[in-house]
């Protein structure tokens, strides 16, 4: 088995709105932790090497909207 080791292409660039692509179908999915996580995945390659700033920015929302009662309960 052969691996090889290199580092990347700074010069080589994405197409931001093709890498969020996923992020879509991921959000429809239906568990909810899959969706969120997929979702964010996805999210974190389209931002590209500012990511730790997305993560910070979701930690927060997650931390203002956390309850103590639990998850969300189905509509009846």
């Amino acid at each position: 088995m052969y691996m090889a080791v290199f580092e990347p292409d700074a010069t080589a660039r994405i197409s931001q709105p093709h890498m969020a692509l996923p992020a879509l179908p991921a959000a429809a999915a239906g568990d909810p932790l899959r969706a969120a996580i997929d979702a964010v995945f996805a999210a974190v390659t389209a931002y590209g090497e500012d990511h730790p700033a997305l993560l910070r920015e979701i930690r927060s929302f997650c931390a203002e909207h956390a309850t103590s009662a639990g998850p969300p309960s189905e509509p009846a």
